[in-house]
């Protein structure tokens, strides 16, 4: 391991203690420049700079008129906007644009840099390893002894603690991505790693979310089938083993009492949308958008359309999917509604570089409840449908390739792919995958070891066919 690489290990492994200092600094003072945005924000700096100037990888021309274009778009999405020109306002767009394009600067930096460094397969499974056991331990200890913080604002109704962190969501996400980890624990050579698997269950039973929970039981069966593909007979007693921990976990874990209490008694509780660190809108209090007839200032009238497009369950008349969905979107539908309300009727320029974050009058878009909390309806909103595609289009392109070399991925490397595919889901279903810098990191690094080690069994295929 070279220096390049020892400073890429040490930068994951404070990650977890950034994200604690945030939340304790969130929960217990009233200074708003976290820990978490300063070390995010030089990281993002970081990758623009690097990208620009001082690359050398094999993706930097690529990489160079991607962020261009980023940073055109970003331009233009301010520059329409002129009743967004304010400095409260900027301040809040700068905040929001920070959270959300973290993603792809840092994503197209971090492959440039990964590509120079040579970054290998087995610094990553240190860094999952490792900090899946941190993020685990902050959560447990808080727990057993009595000092963490509740997983859910309505705390009387849901169950679970989210240890000394702060957004549920947001750590059962990263919890999800790092239950990667189950596959370098099942060690066959050393048995008794796989008791490390105890406080990765340990800690998202404690955590009690449902996307948590449910994402973490998917990639360990994903683990668990690629560990029994790969050691077949000698896999028996670990199976055993991790089967037991697993059951135990789901046994002991609240969230079937979260979706009861969901199922029987609906009330959104938005678990990441109250007191988040990183969100400055309101709680969502369920109000639908009115149906004004004022005028701007300019004399026109307000949208008086409003209403036109109402809510999910106007259109879908089976009790069991209503219901089905209350509990899959916890909320969520009814803020998607109320915020494609505005978007549909808000003109060709808006719905092409979007609504922005900040009170619009001259569109009436004047709403609390503008975080939707499903990333992809939060980025076609706010940025536009020009603004989705520039955004996803590495995303594309990185399932395109790996789709069509299909052939070249081997059995660990499906464990990423899938669990990628994982956390895309939940991005549809909780949110805070994309608009968290402290998630969206942690798939970044999963996408860019799956190219890699594509890459590498291409060339050895190949290499060893001529």
């Amino acid at each position: 391991m070279n220096i390049k690489q020892k400073i890429i290990l040490i930068y994951f492994l404070i990650l977890p203690f950034i994200d604690l200092a945030t939340s304790l600094m969130t929960r217990f003072t009233d200074i708003m420049l976290t820990p978490g945005m300063i070390i995010k924000g030089i990281t993002l700096l970081f990758a623009i700079i690097y990208i620009f100037f001082f690359s050398k990888s094999k993706y930097k021309r690529i990489s160079i008129i991607y962020c261009s274009i980023l940073i055109l778009y970003i331009i233009l999405y301010i520059g329409l906007k002129k009743d967004i020109w304010s400095l409260s306002n900027l301040i809040k767009e700068g905040t929001y644009g920070y959270r959300y394009f973290y993603y792809p600067f840092v994503f197209m930096g971090f492959l440039n840099l990964a590509d120079d460094v040579k970054l290998d397969v087995t610094l990553v499974k240190k860094i999952i390893s490792y900090n899946a056991l941190i993020y685990a331990m902050l959560i447990i200890i808080p727990y057993i002894t009595n000092t963490g913080f509740a997983s859910y604002y309505d705390y009387y109704r849901f169950e679970g603690s989210v240890g000394w962190f702060y957004a549920a969501n947001e750590i059962g996400a990263i919890l999800t991505i790092l239950s990667v980890s189950i596959y370098y624990f099942l060690d066959v050579s050393k048995k008794y790693k796989v008791l490390l698997l105890i406080p990765i269950f340990a800690s998202l039973t404690i955590l009690g979310t449902k996307v948590g929970f449910l994402g973490m039981v998917i990639v360990y069966f994903i683990c668990l089938i690629a560990f029994i593909i790969k050691e077949k007979k000698k896999s028996f007693l670990l199976v055993c083993v991790s089967l037991c921990f697993l059951g135990v976990a789901t046994y002991f874990s609240p969230v079937s009492n979260n979706i009861k209490s969901v199922m029987g008694n609906y009330l959104p509780s938005n678990e990441d949308n109250i007191n988040n660190p990183n969100n400055n809108d309101k709680p969502n209090d369920n109000k639908k958008p009115e149906n004004k007839n004022n005028s701007n200032k300019n004399g026109n009238k307000l949208i008086e359309k409003i209403h036109n497009f109402k809510k999910l369950d106007d259109f879908i008349k089976n009790e069991k999917i209503r219901n089905a969905i209350t509990v899959i979107f916890n909320g969520r539908d009814i803020m998607l509604v109320e915020n494609l309300n505005y978007y549909l009727y808000s003109g060709s320029v808006n719905q092409l570089f979007g609504l922005s974050w900040t009170d619009r009058e001259s569109i009436d878009y004047t709403t609390n409840n503008k975080l939707i909390e499903i990333d992809y309806f939060d980025i076609l909103i706010h940025y536009g449908i020009i603004g989705f595609i520039i955004y996803f289009l590495p995303l594309v392109v990185f399932l395109f390739y790996t789709i069509i070399n299909i052939k070249y991925i081997k059995v660990e490397t499906y464990i990423y792919l899938f669990t990628i595919l994982t956390i895309l889901g939940a991005a549809l279903l909780a949110g805070h995958i994309f608009s968290a810098p402290a998630v969206s990191i942690y798939l970044i690094l999963l996408m860019i070891i799956s190219l890699f080690e594509i890459d590498k069994n291409k060339e050895e295929k190949l290499g060893g066919s001529k």
